[in-house]
């Protein structure tokens, strides 16, 4: 059965970054079956997808989209952003009929029942399959993104992620035929970096805060706020980056899934500014406001100075609802990132 196409018109779409277009104009030129996108944190990857998506249902290239990842907190925003770009998204191959494809587990791929329902899927529709960073480090997607291809060689798969596998290819048998290196410099690196690099999206900022304790004053606000969500994510969060403003507001929104705890969500306000500048009291009343509009779990301050007496009051009072990574913690969590302990 044909599914209607309706995703948004390709004009309606706000605008790429030069090398976001780039990516996926030759992404929709190569026929290769499995493609790699590399990028830091917070750069687009999601939207720079999306669109490629969007321009291939267009086109009649594929018929539909698959996305798998490795927890339902992101399966969820999968489905959530492809909404914005006109695309349904259901959450198993039974529920897809009058969809345009399907954001899952790995986990629920894997499940009993499924694999009849995946290879029916497979042979009927052409299928434009993501696979979203870290879901295959495991290596088991690999291979059910290779059952899926030999179902049906009219099909594509994109796998996507923030660090650069260290030699391209996750075994002798499993090698990308194209990749797109934002972050040149993770290629360049030695062994040790690389290995490094996994565990830190933003590499190339956290090494530049390397250089002693005034490189942190150093850097833009705008790399502050990335430096808090290269953080975050580090530490296992789901992060959003928002889009940068100077007047205050909510700069990142971070999420963990706890499991049968439900998720944890915070929100995240990143003052750059300079030692002798503390952050008062009000800031911490406008955090603390946002987060109860926006019902997150915790709002956090985190600046790269220090509060004001009143400030710290207010977030001791508030402990379960507030939080706050002055400029001593945030040297002792980019410390405990980049070499995996903390500071004695």
């Amino acid at each position: 059965m044909a599914i209607r196409v309706t995703a948004v018109n390709i004009d309606d779409i706000p605008l790429l970054a030069p090398w976001q277009r780039d990516f996926v104009d030759r992404f929709l030129l190569q026929q290769n079956a499995k493609s790699l996108l590399v990028a830091p944190v917070g750069s687009g990857k999601t939207a720079t997808t999306l669109v490629a998506a969007n321009e291939m249902l267009l086109q009649g290239v594929v018929d539909s989209l698959l996305v798998i990842s490795d927890r339902p907190v992101i399966r969820d925003q999968w489905s959530n952003m492809a909404r914005r770009y006109g695309i349904e998204l259901g959450m198993s191959f039974e529920d897809c009929l009058h969809r345009q494809g399907v954001s899952a587990t790995l986990q629920s791929l894997r499940t009993n029942g499924t694999e009849e329902l995946i290879e029916e899927a497979a042979r009927e529709k052409r299928w434009l399959i993501v696979a979203d960073d870290p879901a295959y480090e495991t290596g088991s997607l690999v291979s059910l993104v290779d059952q899926m291809l030999k179902l049906n060689n009219r099909r594509r798969s994109l796998f996507i992620s923030r660090n650069a596998p260290l030699d391209l290819s996750f075994d002798s048998q499993f090698r990308f035929k194209s990749e797109l290196m934002l972050a040149q410099s993770i290629l360049e690196a030695p062994p040790a970096e690389l290995r490094l690099a996994r565990f830190s999206p933003s590499f190339s900022l956290l090494r530049r805060l390397q250089a002693g304790p005034t490189a942190l004053d150093e850097i833009s606000w705008r790399d502050f706020e990335r430096l808090i969500a290269s953080l975050l994510e580090t530490d296992g969060y789901n992060v959003e980056l928002m889009r940068g403003s100077k007047d205050g507001g909510v700069d990142v929104i971070a999420v963990k899934d706890l499991g049968p705890s439900g998720y944890f969500k915070t929100l995240w306000q990143a003052k750059k500014w300079a030692l002798s500048n503390k952050v008062g009291l009000s800031v911490v009343r406008e955090l603390a406001d946002t987060r109860q509009e926006l019902g997150a779990s915790k709002g956090v301050i985190v600046t790269s100075s220090y509060l004001t007496r009143g400030a710290l009051e207010r977030i001791k009072r508030d402990k379960y609802l507030l939080g706050k990574v002055d400029r001593q913690d945030l040297d002792a969590w980019i410390h405990r990132t980049l070499f995996g302990k903390r500071n004695s």
